[in-house]
């Protein structure tokens, strides 16, 4: 399983050097993305797109994550409040909403 990781570094040789470790430990350089601020020359290292700077992909899964939770827990509140009221087909309904919430 590949994890995003983030590295600051204080030079360009750093940065440079670490890169060139990394792809002696086989990751490819596809999957590596160099951001710097305006001006700063990033050499041979490979340029993060659009996307990538504005980090869109982690944007959009804590989104969905966030949104799951919340669904999770009013359908949680929705099953405790059924289970109290005794309205067995709501709680069962409240039950698989939080199940399929919970294996996304």
């Amino acid at each position: 399983m590949m994890r995003r990781l983030y590295f600051l570094f204080h030079s360009e040789a750093e940065a440079q050097a670490a890169a060139s470790t990394l792809t002696t430990a086989n990751i490819p350089t596809r999957f590596m993305h160099a951001l710097a601020r305006e001006g700063l020359n990033l050499g041979v290292l490979p340029q993060a797109s659009l996307n990538q700077q504005r980090d869109l992909r982690a944007h959009l899964a804590r989104f969905f994550w966030n949104r799951d939770l919340l669904i999770f827990g009013l359908a949680l509140m929705g099953l405790i409040i059924a289970l109290m009221l005794g309205a067995w087909i709501w709680a069962t309904l409240a039950f698989a909403l939080m199940i399929v919430t919970y294996n996304y």
